[in-house]
């Protein structure tokens, strides 16, 4: 329940977090913080491709970048074919997690879709579909034509990358953000 945090320390002694004060205090439930393996999410821009995914370290979380001056290495084939650039980052988490992420609050046309360790292969949700989703966050005060996947199942051990793409050639800032399902 308490973690160091990255750098700090007084005359007293490194800097000490407690989880659940955290939790509590940017009003998350204390059950639901989870630490990933790895060092923190310090760096937030997702890599251009797989192998320079960044990976994500703790849940909830917000990742915020760009896709302008992005490859255009994915796309998800079954919601329309893309020419839009496209980000990546890792996760894999140390014990199984169901997942929700949204790009709610991104100011382009999003498209976010999960593979399971490698490309190609599309995680599944756990009503079992594919983990790709164009336009399916209508929550109040979202963007127009942003992204939801809910439910994302996740093994233990397995890497999962989540790519943060555009449609037809949409382009612009994002906000991912990521939480260990609520399963009420």
């Amino acid at each position: 329940d308490r973690v160091e945090a990255m750098g700090g320390s007084d005359s007293r002694g490194p800097t000490v977090l407690n989880l659940s004060d955290a939790a509590k205090y940017l009003g998350y439930d204390e059950d639901v913080v989870q630490l990933l393996p790895g060092a923190p999410s310090r760096t937030r821009q997702g890599g251009d491709n797989i192998q320079s995914a960044i990976e994500v370290t703790e849940l909830p979380t917000r990742l915020e970048g760009t896709i302008v001056g992005y490859s255009d290495d994915y796309d998800c084939n079954d919601i329309g074919t893309s020419t839009s650039p496209d980000v990546v980052y890792s996760i894999t988490p140390p014990q199984d997690m169901v997942i929700d992420m949204t790009t709610c609050f991104s100011n382009y046309d999003t498209k976010i879709f999960v593979y399971e360790n490698e490309e190609g292969n599309f995680a599944a949700s756990a009503d079992g579909s594919e983990a790709c989703n164009d336009d399916g966050e209508t929550g109040e005060g979202c963007t127009e034509w942003t992204s939801r996947i809910d439910a994302l199942f996740m093994t233990a051990g397995n890497t999962y990358y989540v790519v943060i793409d555009g449609w037809s050639g949409s382009e612009g800032d994002y906000v991912l953000d990521i939480s260990v399902a609520n399963p009420l």
